[in-house]
């Protein structure tokens, strides 16, 4: 397999476009959440995401939002533990489908002390109900492979969590792709990947993290 990296600039950040031969087509991050300030570097030491940052040096913005069970749940809620942090539509299906499943053989290749809590935010707000997003979880094997959260709201409360993450619809509709964050256990990104990627990237990151102190 070989890669090829490019930095970009926009917003003051850098953007790694990779394309990977063997993979599947080309993947690419372009601008992840723009202008919350970052330096041009290379990606730190092992990390495999296609944008990725140093630690203490991208707080993840924080949110509250009620989960499929109606407890409200928080990202500093859960600090102390690593999150991957992910953008889906119950509804989804061809487009969801195969980067849910990724995400699944990406946590079963962790043993279970190093698997993160998984916090999937609602992309569709209209259709996304707690039946229907325990029904995805399971469909997609979610559920068996780590500790969970779907969060869930109003086309209003979701918006600002979107667009903080660079998950919003922007013309594509719910089933279009939306990046796939990695978080510390102090709440600082690590990582963000956009599908197409080998589950050894999120795997081998979030191996990382875990024995961070």
């Amino acid at each position: 397999m070989s890669s090829r990296r490019t930095g970009l600039r926009e917003g003051g950040l850098v953007v790694l476009a990779t394309v990977v031969v063997g993979v599947g087509a080309g993947v690419a991050i372009h601008a992840l959440n723009g202008g919350r300030g970052s330096s041009a570097r290379d990606n730190p030491p092992g990390l495999h995401g296609q944008a990725t940052w140093n630690p203490g040096e991208r707080p993840a913005p924080d949110f509250r939002l009620p989960d499929q069970s109606g407890r409200q749940i928080s990202l500093g809620s859960l600090r102390g533990h690593t999150l991957m942090l992910a953008f889906f539509s119950s509804g989804c299906h061809r487009a969801c489908a195969p980067e849910a499943r990724s995400l699944h053989t990406a946590l079963r290749l962790l043993p279970p002390p190093a698997r993160p809590v998984l916090v999937i935010v609602s992309r569709d707000p209209s259709h996304d109900t707690p039946q229907s997003t325990r029904a995805a979880v399971a469909r997609w094997g979610l559920g068996s492979a780590a500790a969970w959260h779907w969060l869930l709201g109003s086309r209003d409360q979701l918006a600002p969590v979107l667009t903080a993450y660079r998950a919003d619809d922007r013309g594509a509709g719910a089933s279009a792709i939306a990046p796939v964050y990695l978080i510390d256990r102090a709440g600082f990104e690590r990582a963000g990947l956009l599908y197409p990627f080998p589950p050894g990237w999120p795997a081998g990151d979030l191996r990382i993290l875990a024995a961070e102190d």
